[in-house]
């Protein structure tokens, strides 16, 4: 017990606790269960631990040990006794619908940020496509987090992928370290209209707008 305790604190996801592993040559699977057997129902907040089904789920992780690092759980399907309502459990270490970690998006995001899609897409064994793809999605769920008063922005014009002319404007919150918008028109029209709308209604200080 006190191994499995171990383990759990060391693959650091919330919600869940280790169960097993499989370690291969280049790859490691981690499978875990998650630590309540009850779930409150979206519709009607009671309590409930009545299963419908269960599907097996497999998450891209950050690599462990210098191995690709997959995460397994049994997704579980609930069934409410009061309103009848079906509903899926959510998991905090991954959004609904998705096929990676947050943490493993978080880090290609910053990749991508940091040099391009191409090279993102290499270092973590992911297509370029996906890369953006991810990158993309990290930045929208960004921009849909509360902000703070923004106090300095900065704007960057990137390549999302190398020796090609796919540029685009990042408009960054730097008091937050987080993105405001990603821009594909890189025209000083688009730039101005982003700075009068999206930007101002995030907090932004109207005397930095003149």
């Amino acid at each position: 017990m006190l191994k499995n305790d171990c383990v759990t604190k060391l693959i650091n996801l919330e919600g869940v606790k280790f169960k097993n592993i499989d370690i291969q040559e280049d790859e490691i699977c981690v499978f875990v269960v998650p630590l309540h057997d009850v779930q409150l129902c979206p519709k009607c907040s009671r309590p409930t631990s009545t299963l419908v089904d269960i599907t097996p789920k497999v998450y891209r992780d950050l690599d462990l040990a210098g191995r690709t690092c997959r995460i397994e759980i049994d997704q579980r399907r609930f069934e409410c006794l009061h309103c009848f309502c079906t509903f899926t459990e959510s998991l905090s270490f991954a959004a609904s619908h998705r096929h990676y970690t947050s943490r493993f998006e978080q880090e290609v995001y910053e990749c991508c940020r940091e040099t391009t899609a191409t090279y993102a897409g290499s270092k973590f064994g992911i297509s370029d496509k996906t890369a953006a793809e991810i990158y993309y999605m990290v930045a929208r769920r960004k921009q849909q987090e509360p902000l703070q008063p923004i106090q300095v922005i900065g704007i960057d014009e990137i390549a999302m992928h190398k020796g090609h002319k796919d540029f685009i404007v990042i408009i960054s919150d730097l008091t937050n370290k987080r993105v405001i918008d990603v821009l594909q028109d890189r025209k000083k029209a688009a730039l101005e209209d982003c700075m009068r709308g999206g930007v101002r209604n995030s907090r932004l200080g109207s005397n930095m707008l003149q």
